[in-house]
């Protein structure tokens, strides 16, 4: 027999499967995917990306309304997504700041409040498209 908080989780994750599924737009997922899902994990910030031929692009953040891709945070990030593309690619991981270069390192502590859960997409092909990164203060669990 399930354990009722497992069950009340199950639920929850077959919810927003639904959403995600049924959604009509990006704007419609990325907002399930980046606020809807701290019903499932425990995060301080998630924020959903696209990879482009030549760039990324910050689709959403979690609690955000708008997104200045210009903005310094955001080209910081830019740049933590593009060499993590290249090194973590297509795997689930845990990224850590001292795990990242050291130009990202030094500015990490001021951008980003703790730990980084990496979740990419996938085309049909196993090309990387996409991901959503789970950011906390605590650290996550292996």
């Amino acid at each position: 027999m399930a354990h009722p908080k497992q069950a009340e989780r199950l639920s929850t994750f077959i919810q927003l499967e639904q959403t995600i599924r049924q959604a009509q737009t990006i704007q419609d997922f990325a907002f399930t995917a980046c606020n809807q899902t701290k019903q499932l994990v425990d995060y301080d910030q998630a924020i959903l990306w696209e990879a482009k031929p030549h760039h990324i692009h910050i689709v959403a953040i979690s609690a955000t309304v708008s997104i200045n891709q210009d903005a310094p945070f955001i080209v910081w990030l830019k740049r933590l997504i593009f060499i993590e593309a290249r090194l973590a690619g297509n795997q689930t991981r845990i990224i850590r700041p001292n795990e990242v270069s050291e130009t990202i390192q030094n500015e990490w502590n001021a951008w980003l409040p703790g730990e980084m859960l990496w979740c990419p997409f996938q085309d049909e092909a196993g090309k990387l498209i996409a991901g959503l990164i789970f950011i906390r203060k605590a650290p996550w669990q292996t």
